[in-house]
Formats: C-alpha cells, structure tokens, sequence
C-alpha cells in the first residue's frame, strides 16, 4: 500500500472521521441523513484500490420505519496528475458493488438498490480537469455535450469531487483529528515559502491529536514532500521549543525523523531498483504485444500503472 493509501485508510478507520467525511462530501444530505448510523463497508471486492472507502448510511425514518439506504463510495486521487476515465472506473466499482449487495442478499426480502453516491478526494499538484460526469467523456470538439439526438439513450455518472487544493481544512466544522489529516494531505505536494511552513509546523503542533498522531503526520510529510520542503520543515521542527504529551521534545521528534529518513533512503534505493526491472519487464511485454490483463497478472503491477507504461512506449 502506497503511504498516501496508508495514511486515508489511518485516517477514516475513525467513526468520527467517517462522519466529517460524509459532512465534507455530502453536505446537502446530512440533514436527512442518521449520522451516528454511518458505517464502513468492505470494497475490496471492487478491485479499487486497498485506500478507497464504502460507507453506509441510512436516512432518518420515522417511528419503526427505516429510512432508505444510502452508499457513498469515496476514490481517492493522490497522483501529481489524474486519469481523464476516472468517471468509468467509478462507473466500473459502482456496478461491482450494486451487484455484490444483490447477491448477498435473501431474494424474499431483497428490495431496491441503494442509492450510491460516488465522491472523488483529490490532494494532487496540478489542477483538477476531468469531466465530472460520464457524458462529459462523450463530447467531441469543443464540446462536452452529448448530441440531443443520443441523450435518452446514454447512461450518465455524475460524481462530486472534494479538491482538496481549493478546500481549505481549516474553514471545515470538523473533528480536530480529522482536521489535522486533511491538512496534511493539502500541503504534501504543494511546494511551501519558509512563512508557510512554519505555519504548518505550528498548526500541527499544536493541535490537540496526541503525541503518536502527530509524529506519524510529520513523518508523511518529511518523507513525501519534495526535497525543499523537508528541509525547511526540519528547520522549522529543531528550531521549535513545543513540547509533545508526556514531555517529549518536538527536535527529539524532528532528529527521530531524521533517521528513520535516513534508513527508509536506503530501503527505498533497492525497493526503486526492483520497481525499475519489474517496470522494464512490463514495457519489453507490452512492445512484444501483451495485453494489459497479461502484463498485470505476469507482472503484479496493476493496471492503472501498465496502462501508463503503455503510453510511454507508445510516446516516447
């Protein structure tokens, strides 16, 4: 599991967290929806990625009645760039998850599909492009618009997405533990001004998270941001004088860093030279004229990142 994956998954394993999600993402909703009622669902049946996130939700019913049930299934971008087909992917996962409820479901008492609403999270560098809806797919030119001709016929995706580049964590009526995570993974990629991160060193210093909480998002940040970044954070860490629960001193933290950084370094120099081999494979396959299915079961690459090889060799 790539570390953006790891830390969204430690992030919404909070109920709490799932909740702030469903406000964030759903907000004309949340007045129909029972809250305290939202629970996580297993999706890895979709084939999406292990980081993706199912929840359910009921709406709010009256006396003994049930309120209907509502998915919300959650794809989250990490990439510098995006794929223009997420809204088939998604497609792609909503049918797979109607289809799964179908049929783990008693035929006697098995009634409508629930409603899903599907939400892209997007933390990436460059600005979101693609279209939001599957029709936007459709659109030849200068237009996105389906020919009228052809509209009664095409089944439409509409998805929201959540960017957080534009969405600023700290406007957001949240939990502070979630507050704290969204705004990790705003800066990650962004490129910072000193006066911005020692902003961001104060703000996630002094957040009421807990000492283990706080240490795991610095350490996102100092092994994920680009280079400048991190020296100017661990400036920022060894110059501060804050204290972290039970005593424990910010530059202890920052020097800890600093050597867990340095071992995953050398870890990461031979994990890069066998993604590099395994990623040459997969190119030499695909020139020969392997199918992506092929190269992906030959090689354990999925087919997002075989898909993208195959651009390269196509276009180099």
């Amino acid at each position: 599991m790539k570390p953006h994956d790891d830390l969204f998954r430690e992030m919404v394993s909070d109920p709490v967290a799932q909740r702030d999600m469903v406000r964030i993402c759903l907000p004309d909703l949340v007045a129909q929806i029972d809250l305290d009622a939202v629970t996580a669902v297993d999706a890895t049946f979709t084939g999406g990625k292990q980081a993706d996130l199912l929840l359910s939700m009921r709406e709010r019913g009256d006396g003994d009645r049930r309120g209907r049930e509502h998915l919300v299934y959650m794809l989250v971008e990490h990439k510098s760039y995006h794929d223009p087909l997420v809204a088939v992917q998604l497609y792609r996962y909503l049918g797979a998850i109607w289809q799964q409820q179908w049929i783990h479901v008693e035929s006697e008492v098995r009634g409508p599909l629930p409603v899903i609403h599907p939400v892209v999270i997007y933390h990436g560098l460059a600005p979101w492009t693609a279209p939001l809806t599957l029709t936007g797919l459709h659109g030849t030119g200068d237009s996105d618009r389906v020919p009228d001709d052809d509209t009664p016929y095409i089944t439409d995706l509409v998805y929201r997405l959540m960017d957080l580049r534009t969405i600023q964590p700290e406007r957001l009526r949240i939990a502070t533990r979630t507050l704290a995570y969204l705004i990790t993974f705003r800066h990650v990629f962004r490129r910072l001004e000193q006066p911005a991160a020692r902003r961001l060193v104060e703000t996630l210093g002094t957040l009421p998270i807990g000492a283990q909480t706080r240490i795991r998002l610095f350490q996102y940040l100092l092994f994920n941001m680009p280079d400048e970044n991190t020296k100017m954070l661990v400036t920022e860490l060894e110059e501060r004088e804050y204290t972290m629960e039970g005593g424990e001193a910010i530059m202890t933290v920052a020097q800890e860093l600093r050597r867990q950084g340095e071992e995953k370094g050398r870890k990461d120099g031979r994990e890069e030279g066998r993604e590099e081999a395994t990623h040459d494979v997969a190119c030499r396959m695909l020139e020969k004229g392997a199918t992506v299915d092929f190269v992906v079961e030959t090689t354990g690459l999925t087919a997002e990142q075989v898909v993208a090889l195959r651009r390269t060799t196509r276009n180099p």
